[in-house]
């Protein structure tokens, strides 16, 4: 969370034109927490983002260049954590070499509207489409593995609600984008 938190000191710097970019003063709280998070030294930080070093000179950037080169560190700041999560998850499950990837969805949601929108409507449609694929490739598909490899498989609980029989009601039967139920009787619709 330290890294977290300062790129988002870091988003708070703003320069200002002083024969090239200058941290702003109202900003400069924000440069030193920054700083500080990331075990530098203010003044390192600092020019780090406003200035370009070429063949042992030091030029000024201009304050959009500075604005980017403090956008790009944290961009990059942001990377190496993600890399760093990614690893700790592979450790955690023992991957050597990962030849998969992790997919992640993010959905606008449990929101408490007084009145629904035709938006929230299709949003909501969308997020029950992904939800039955969902539970068809994780659930269904491994227990038809389970089956195929002689693996005694037994439904204890229904973690996750089919919601088969609600698409099916809005759409009908033979929508394109519906996945077919193989879940046993043990499920409980």
């Amino acid at each position: 969370l330290r890294y977290a938190a300062a790129i988002l000191h870091l988003g708070e710097v703003e320069f200002e034109d002083a024969e090239g970019a200058k941290v702003k003063p109202s900003s400069a709280k924000s440069l030193s927490i920054a700083s500080h998070l990331l075990g530098v030294e203010d003044r390192v930080l600092m020019e780090t983002c406003t200035l370009k070093s070429i063949q042992g000179t030091s030029l000024r950037l201009s304050v959009r260049d500075a604005c980017e080169c403090r956008d790009a560190l944290a961009r990059a700041i942001y990377h190496a954590q993600f890399d760093e999560l990614v690893g700790c998850v592979n450790d955690t499950f023992g991957l050597v070499e990962c030849t998969t990837t992790v997919n992640m969805l993010d959905l606008p949601g449990f929101d408490s509207l007084g009145t629904g929108t035709f938006d929230n409507l299709l949003v909501n449609f969308g997020a029950e489409f992904l939800q039955r694929l969902f539970v068809h490739e994780v659930f269904e598909v491994e227990r038809e593995h389970c089956a195929l490899e002689g693996v005694d498989y037994e439904v204890t609980s229904n973690p996750l609600t089919d919601n088969s029989r609600q698409l099916v009601a809005l759409v009908g039967s033979e929508h394109p984008c519906l996945v077919p139920s193989t879940a046993s009787p043990a499920y409980d619709r």
